[in-house]
């Protein structure tokens, strides 16, 4: 029987959250895309039949408003708004429903569920076409297109052409990382099987399957309590949603070894339920079940596919400057052993990465397959870099990247490797950005935004003084704050002495390790503040310094037995809150005993000298579209239905007006809604038609794109009605083109 033939502009072959941001990126430049995915489902690790959280930068970066933004935003704010309970690993079928529903929106899409990949057509080094079938309706298909796009996660496609590729660790000396090891080897970081616990009102027993291990009997145990190497079985079951480091394979072979990992893993899952339920070692288990088990095992890692660079660790520690930066990082050095639950060094090998780093379009094509792209973990990097780049939030940003540059490509007529021209490469990264996607450290084009005149209805005061909590000094936190210059005077603070005795609270002023960091720098001033006995209330820390760089400050409150300090159960915009350990900024301010709660608090301030306007209306139009050191946002009481408006010197002809409201990028996950998102608004448009308003509801989304034409265009405004919570509308960036 003759193949079906599925002709388009671009084949992307996995359906990952990787392959669906390239496909979502292409097809909405107006190519017409072939999505496959061999599973049924779409997301990968992320589907329900995995449940990997989609980390990213976000995660415990340093930088702290570090999500990477564009259309991997877009899908995770998408999925929460779903799913509620994603963060939870339940309910995950409205996950993948958010995820479908994005596919199909697509018309220029076309999806190929249940298809895989079985071959791959080439002349010399150029992919023509690549074979696939469809075991539900016993189909053949070949899809042929001038551009493919391997996001198949083991790099099916670039393997099959043969493209160069590594497959294990680097040798330390070959690209001077110090995390590598000595000799290289084709060891790989391994695989897990997550599993969830759910609790009865009722006893439910469990029996262990003959082939899952006796943790006991058949010596396993002890692999699982070594708590020096960071392997510690949990103590209780509530809130269990798998355990990361029982994993195995990274001493076999991913790809043709899946089998083995499969069930060793699944061993490995039922055992451990059948210890904690009938060994007698666990009190009070007998209503816990087992939930849910993953379909198969989610891997970390296999071919790597080299392109015209290999991305390596001092790229990412030192931030390397690429000219042809395309999308953020800022996960950490996260290195799992190889060895896995068997491992005999720790869980994971770490590094720190301080602050973002910005990822070359170099790595995202073969150096020897003309017109192949690469997405997700197969993109070219050394393992030690894949530690940081591997997650799921940064892997779609990157492939926004692809299927933005493949738009190019259809359009000029050209390959992959020509978008690095200079020019291309320029037009790349501007619609990239303009598209909603986040490269550290570029000021943004605002458009015809840039010339308009720009005021709001109010603006709110840069303070924090709504108190609804104390937390005693008991160990150190810190509270950054913004300046427009590089002096502060003073700031009070909302504090209250617990004692009969007067009390002496000193706090140290640091400068910041970077401009884009919450890292602790070099100190900078000190002052101390007396508080009576049971004094409560505000109290000025004086500094007088003159000579903060980088616009931030950060004040480390050391602890202070006897004293306690308020704080709000909100985010504060520009001025986020740390623990701090040995004097150094540790962790974000998340209570330590909620950990599924994402709820940052903020310590409570006001005064802030010299005074400054740091939530001015003209921050939206900046070119910076998130706090980096500054806030560069507009924020406002949302009780008063603020509004900010732009007025055009001269009418002007605008196809698009693009707005980013706060989605709270400083959270990678969410398990409450996000507060600071603007629910409804109202958009009023004043342009040669007349004036018109336009509102908009249940909008769950940051980044909003509102199509014209507007013709003549005169004024814009911006009013917003509702939160999802926050007592205050903010709006990052307003851009029109």
């Amino acid at each position: 029987m003759n193949p079906r033939i599925i002709d388009s502009d671009l084949t992307v072959v996995g359906g990952g959250i990787a392959g669906l941001c390239a496909a979502l990126a292409a097809a909405r430049k107006g190519l017409r895309v072939a999505l496959l995915e061999a599973r049924d489902v779409l997301g990968g690790n992320a589907s329900s039949e995995n449940r990997v959280h989609m980390n990213g930068a976000g995660n415990a970066n340093s930088s702290f408003y570090a999500r990477e933004g564009g259309i991997a935003d877009e899908i995770k704010l998408s999925v929460f708004h779903a799913n509620p309970r994603y963060n939870f690993k339940d309910e995950c079928e409205r996950s993948d429903m958010a995820l479908l529903d994005l596919a199909l929106h697509e018309k220029n899409l076309s999806l190929f569920l249940g298809t895989a990949a079985r071959a791959v057509h080439c002349d010399g080094g150029h992919v023509q076409s690549v074979e696939a079938y469809r075991c539900r309706t016993e189909e053949t298909l070949l899809f042929r297109s001038p551009l493919f796009t391997d996001a198949s996660g083991d790099g099916f496609v670039a393997f099959s052409a043969g493209a160069a590729f590594r497959m294990g660790r680097e040798a330390r000396s070959e690209y001077d990382e110090d995390l590598a090891e000595e000799v290289a080897d084709d060891h790989t970081m391994g695989s897990s099987i997550l599993f969830t616990v759910g609790k009865a009102d009722h006893p439910i027993p469990f029996v262990k399957p003959d082939f899952a291990y006796d943790y006991k009997k058949d010596g396993i145990l002890p692999f699982c309590q070594r708590p020096e190497t960071g392997r510690s079985l949990p103590k209780k079951l509530d809130g269990v949603d798998g355990i990361w480091w029982l994993s195995v394979g990274g001493m076999f072979d991913t790809i043709h070894d899946h089998d083995r990992i499969d069930l060793e893993l699944k061993k490995l899952v039922y055992g451990f339920f059948d210890y904690v339920k009938n060994s007698g070692d666990y009190e009070n288990t007998e209503n816990y079940y087992l939930k849910w088990v993953a379909a198969t095992p989610a891997k970390r890692e296999s071919r790597r596919f080299l392109g015209d660079y290999v991305l390596s660790q001092k790229d990412l520690v030192n931030q390397t400057p690429f000219p042809d930066a395309v999308s953020t990082g800022g996960w950490s050095l996260d290195i799992h052993d190889p060895g896995g639950i068997y491992g005999g060094g720790k869980t994971s090998k770490f590094g720190k990465i301080h602050g973002l780093y910005n990822i070359p379009y170099r790595i995202l094509y073969t150096r020897d397959i003309d017109n192949l792209f690469l997405c997700g973990r197969i993109v070219s990097a050394t393992h030690v870099a894949l530690g940081s780049l591997r997650v799921m939030q940064t892997l779609g940003a990157m492939a926004q990247a692809v299927g933005t540059a493949a738009f190019l490509c259809h359009r000029d007529g050209c390959l992959p490797r020509d978008i690095g021209a200079p020019h291309r490469m320029a037009e790349l990264q501007s619609i990239l950005v303009r598209d909603g996607q986040y490269i550290a450290g570029r000021q943004e084009e605002v458009g015809l935004a840039a010339n308009a005149d720009i005021h709001a209805s109010s603006t709110a005061v840069f303070e924090n003084t709504h108190a609804d909590v104390t937390f005693p000094l008991d160990r150190g936190y810190a509270l950054a704050l913004p300046l427009t210059g590089d002096r502060l005077d003073s700031v009070e603070l909302c504090l209250r002495n617990d004692t009969d005795t007067e009390k002496i609270l000193t706090i140290r002023l640091t400068a910041s390790y970077a401009q884009d960091t919450y890292e602790t720098g070099r100190e900078l001033a000190r002052c101390s503040i007396p508080l009576p006995p049971h004094a409560d209330g505000y109290f000025p820390a004086v500094f007088g310094c003159r000579e903060i760089p980088h616009h931030l400050a950060l004040l480390h409150l050391d602890p202070a037995p006897g004293i306690s300090f308020y704080a709000t159960r909100q985010h504060i915009t520009g001025a986020p809150c740390f623990f701090c350990r040995d004097g150094q900024i540790s962790a974000r301010f998340l209570l330590p005993e909620e950990p599924k709660v994402d709820q940052h608090y903020a310590i409570c301030f006001r005064n802030l000298l010299p005074s400054m306007p740091l939530y001015d209306p003209r921050n939206v139009c900046d070119g910076f579209s998130r706090p980096v050191a500054l806030p560069h946002v507009w924020k406002a009481p949302v009780a008063e239905q603020p509004y900010i408006e732009l007025i055009f010197p001269d009418p002007c002809d605008a196809e698009e007006i693009l707005i980013l409201f706060n989605g709270q990028i400083e959270n990678d996950h969410f398990s409450t809604t996000v507060e600071a998102l603007t629910r409804r608004y109202t958009l009023t448009v004043e342009d040669r038609n007349g004036c018109r308003d336009s509102e908009f509801c249940d909008n769950y989304l940051a980044f909003i794109r509102h199509t014209g034409p507007f013709p003549g265009l005169k004024r814009i405004r911006i009013t917003v009605q509702e939160t999802y919570g926050s007592r205050y509308a903010e709006i990052y960036a307003v851009k029109v083109f």
